[in-house]
């Protein structure tokens, strides 16, 4: 089943019945293609690149305990690098860990992987180089664990879904307080506890910036030091399992470098008020967060609605419509 379904996805991206590759589909002939004027699911530029892929359009059928690894998906859609800016790919059945790799979609702003239940893992901190980013639907998967503070470089961020994330875990990054173009925020059915951060102090988000931004500068002479390394595991594990990350060593240091500048300049853009001024959505219900909300969030005058409750250990409460 995993081949076959892997042949409908080379079939829809490689042109095959053109006689081209990927590599000539990212480059963009100079006639209109059969890909972008009748295959249905792809977007193409002015100049016949391939920008945007819904691969739900593809009527994939498979049993129900069958799979379809992302990683695999990702790495056939590699050629579509440098121009691919909307990747849907909800209910699929796609599973494993989301892939470091993506990081290397320099161009991507809208990513929707809504409904695969079997998608694990940690949100990957490198993701901070995914600039243009601007949606991302990660509801019903099973991916776990913090919500990364390096994702504060992600500036043009407008909407961020995880609903019914019931493995997401820590509380709410203090660092998001710079995303300024957020609009919509829903973790639910979620295991985010503690208090409330203060996105609207300007003082103490500058100080938890500034240490993020240390930490991503490591990370950036990290990548040039282990990025050989890192390279030959992976040739060295594709040969055995199919499913290894295909992150090759120039993806990891342009990736993190570019993570450390986003980071950079949303820091020293940061303003002395609120950054959060064009939030219009915010879900967290179903969490286990605690203490009371901040006065300060009267700052967000674009605030429509917002879900909270109130837990044993305190009351975090705002049903609202301004």
């Amino acid at each position: 089943v995993r081949d076959v379904e892997a042949s409908k996805l080379s079939t829809m991206t490689c042109a095959r019945a053109e006689g081209s590759g990927c590599a000539a589909f990212a480059a963009g002939p100079r006639t209109p293609p059969k890909y972008c004027r009748l295959w249905a699911g792809i977007s193409c530029d002015s100049g016949y690149q391939i920008t945007g892929l819904n691969l739900t359009v593809l009527d994939i059928q498979m049993p129900s305990d069958a799979n379809l690894p992302l990683l695999e998906v990702i790495d056939k859609l590699r050629p579509l690098r440098s121009t691919l800016r909307t990747l849907d790919a909800a209910a699929l059945q796609l599973s494993g860990n989301l892939p470091t790799s993506l990081a290397s979609f320099s161009r991507l702003e809208h990513l929707d992987l809504t409904g695969n239940k079997g998608i694990t893992g940690s949100l990957p901190d490198v993701w901070a180089a995914l600039a243009a980013l601007r949606r991302l639907y990660l509801s019903g998967t099973g991916i776990r664990g913090s919500m990364p503070a390096s994702w504060a470089s992600l500036q043009k961020l407008q909407a961020f879904r995880a609903a019914d994330c019931s493995g997401l875990s820590g509380q709410l990054p203090l660092e998001w307080g710079l995303l300024g173009s957020l609009e919509e925020l829903v973790v639910t059915n979620s295991q985010l506890s503690g208090p409330l951060p203060a996105w609207t102090d300007a003082e103490v988000l500058r100080a938890a910036a500034a240490a993020v931004l240390a930490g991503a500068r490591q990370a950036v002479g990290q990548a040039n030091d282990n990025a050989m390394a890192v390279a030959y595991n992976q040739q060295s594990a594709r040969r055995t399992n199919r499913a290894a990350d295909p992150v090759d060593k120039q993806a990891v240091v342009v990736a993190a470098s570019r993570a450390n500048g986003a980071l950079q300049a949303s820091l020293a853009a940061a303003p002395g008020g609120t950054r959060f001024t064009p939030l219009r959505i915010i879900d967290l219900s179903g969490n286990k967060l605690s203490g009371q909300l901040a006065p300060n969030w009267a700052l967000f005058e674009q605030l429509q609605v917002s879900w909270m409750r109130c837990t044993t250990t305190g009351c975090v409460l705002l049903l609202a419509e301004t």
